[in-house]
């Protein structure tokens, strides 16, 4: 996988640059530098409950009951891991 996406065509429009993946990747590897490995996982887990949260706050897309008991399961085992 190539950081920095080259600038891809589409039909009838102008280019696109995907660089803000390449953005999102540099600053979590840099960010992650100093801090152990078991709290980097726990923590990468919860992007997709607060993805979850985001989208009911933001979209009003309210989530499925597994969802919500899932999350809830997460939210509870990174606060648990962080004491």
């Amino acid at each position: 996988m190539c950081i920095f996406a080259p600038i891809r065509q589409t039909r009838g429009a102008k280019p696109v640059q995907d660089t803000h993946k390449g953005t999102s990747l540099i600053a979590r590897s840099g960010g992650t530098n100093n801090v152990p490995a078991g709290e980097v996982a726990m923590m990468s887990k919860i992007e997709v409950t607060l993805a979850s949260v985001l989208g009911y706050l933001i979209l009003g897309k309210v989530p499925a009951a597994t969802t919500i008991i899932g999350g809830g399961i997460v939210i509870a085992a990174v606060l648990w891991s962080q004491r």
